[in-house]
């Protein structure tokens, strides 16, 4: 897994192409990366647990996607991508189709793949944006299982300083509902670097606490 992020980040999977602007504020960011772009994230999470995201565009309208840390019990493997279906500029808005393949973890007897269907639609007001859409997923086991729900989030943006809110309610069988989000909050210093930290909240998914990092744009 590190390795991928490694070969990413390296621009080893890149096609030639034209690298188009990155907005200069978080806020006004699209949802897939504009083209020639790499993105990192590293982070702690709870338990002193070390993780990275890393994001490559492949071009003006698809990028990869992937994350691990050093306890997938913390954050499993994910790998993935995005295709922009849609995207505009003043104010900014985008839209994308996200296709995401979680692994099993290496613990458990019985591997469990998990597979992750989203559309994410955004669009900024000042300095504020707002990202909402339907999410899916299929978890299959011994068996087959599958959930729909929606995703939501809100980021505010004044100077360097900004704070989000997000979260996903999920609605699977049964009529079972689930849910997790997180508030934070970050800082950024310049265009490549910001500065974040979220308190993790819910009670599906990843161990609740606080997860703080950078994120580099290269």
């Amino acid at each position: 897994m590190w390795a991928l992020l490694g070969l990413a980040l390296a621009g080893g999977l890149t096609h030639r192409t034209t690298r188009e602007p990155l907005p200069a504020r978080w806020v006004e960011r699209p949802v897939v990366l504009p083209a020639g772009w790499k993105q990192l994230d590293l982070h702690v999470a709870p338990g002193g647990v070390l993780g990275a995201r890393g994001r490559l565009s492949l071009g003006p309208a698809v990028e990869l996607r992937a994350a691990g840390a050093t306890d997938d019990a913390v954050q499993p493997i994910e790998v993935g991508a995005a295709l922009a279906l849609g995207r505009r500029e003043a104010p900014a808005r985008s839209v994308a189709l996200e296709l995401g393949w979680e692994a099993p973890r290496l613990a458990p007897v019985d591997p469990v793949h998990r597979v992750v269907l989203g559309l994410p639609c955004r669009r900024q007001w000042g300095g504020s944006r707002w990202t909402v859409g339907p999410v899916a997923d299929v978890v299959a086991s011994a068996g087959l299982a599958s959930r729909v729900g929606a995703r939501g989030e809100v980021g505010l943006q004044a100077g360097p300083l900004g704070g989000t809110l997000d979260g996903v309610a999920w609605l699977g069988s049964g009529a079972a509902l689930s849910w997790h989000g997180s508030v934070g909050g970050f800082v950024q210093l310049n265009r490549a670097l910001r500065v974040h930290g979220a308190q993790r909240l819910g009670d599906d998914e990843a161990p609740s606490g606080f997860v703080g990092g950078v994120e580099l744009s290269l």
